[in-house]
């Protein structure tokens, strides 16, 4: 028989150790933030190349230069307001973003590995080592059906759906936070909006 309800948070515990302990999740979880980190650097760094005049190489006397111009003054003028200096920009970006999709990815893979053999082997050493009343009391389809579907569940679709519902999480995150950089009044509306999402839900 299996518990009915949410699942505690002890659950989550032992998958989290199973898969490699806090070393690996926090792997999984900083390559997951990384990505979405990288993702929002490149929109923002296309709106921000989008709004500049790289048509011309001369700045007007009543121009401040910004804080990143300033930081930058190493390359050179000519190359700073050039079309080469935002793509040289945006494809260090973009390399940074495929190995941070990388990284998530074989930690997921491997995280999820680590797993599914803790949680075989356990149930295995458990079985064999379960006394005779165990299986007098317990239909062997039932066993089989844990080390069949469950075990399944377990080595595929577990991992790879906390790896979407993370990534869901941060993305949603991501968006939040730029719509409250632009209005930051939305900060208001997210309580009650959450409330109403979740009793909708």
């Amino acid at each position: 028989y299996g518990d009915v309800g949410g699942v505690k948070f002890d659950v989550y515990k032992h998958y989290m150790i199973a898969v490699g302990g806090a070393l690996l999740t926090s792997m999984i979880i900083f390559f997951h933030l990384a990505d979405t980190g990288t993702s929002m650097a490149s929109n923002y760094w296309l709106s921000y190349w989008s709004n500049q005049d790289t048509s011309s190489n001369t700045t007007t006397p009543s121009e401040e230069p910004s804080e990143v111009f300033k930081s930058l003054e190493m390359l050179g003028t000519a190359f700073r307001d050039s079309t080469y200096f935002y793509l040289v920009i945006y494809a260090a970006i973009g390399v940074a973003n495929c190995l941070t999709v990388l990284g998530r990815a074989l930690s997921l893979v491997i995280g999820g590995v680590n797993a599914a053999k803790s949680v075989h082997n356990s149930m295995l050493k458990k079985i064999m080592y379960a006394p005779i009343a165990f299986f007098d009391t317990t239909p062997v389809g039932r066993i089989l059906n844990r080390f069949g579907k469950d075990q399944y569940t377990i080595d595929e679709q577990l991992p790879r759906t906390l790896g979407m519902s993370l990534t869901t999480c941060l993305s949603v995150l991501s968006v939040i936070i730029i719509i409250a950089s632009v209005t930051p009044i939305f900060l208001i509306l997210i309580v009650p909006l959450s409330y109403l999402y979740k009793y909708i839900q």
